[in-house]
């Protein structure tokens, strides 16, 4: 489904449900605006590193307690650096399922690595 067509789909149900219209909320609606390939609107360093450590259920993502981590986005790849015990560790997810399974998982590997 290309952008102008779920643009469209939006616009037709705002003007139609204007009260009750919200493409966040669980609905069809929302699953079908979801389920196609539109991008996620988190792109920055810390809306990166914010999104990685919702999914390991922590509240700050200040290192999620590793010595460092940071997070870039290049091309359809996010690359996050992780830090731990002075080794560097390069992670590397794809855009489209990002944070995927894998890289949470790879992630709370390192961390009881640490321990």
């Amino acid at each position: 489904m290309e952008q102008d067509e779920i643009k469209r789909m939006a616009d037709y149900f705002k003007d139609r449900y204007p009260t009750k219209f919200n493409p966040n909320a669980p609905s069809l609606v929302g699953a079908a605006m979801m389920a196609t390939k539109a991008e996620p609107v988190h792109e920055s360093e810390e809306e990166l590193l914010d999104v990685i450590a919702r999914r390991l259920r922590q509240t700050a993502s200040s290192n999620m307690g590793f010595d460092y981590v940071g997070a870039h986005k290049s091309g359809d790849t996010v690359n996050v650096f992780v830090v731990v015990g002075g080794q560097p560790t390069i992670l590397q997810d794809g855009w489209d399922l990002f944070p995927s399974d894998q890289l949470v998982t790879q992630i709370r590997l390192l961390k009881k690595d640490r321990s």
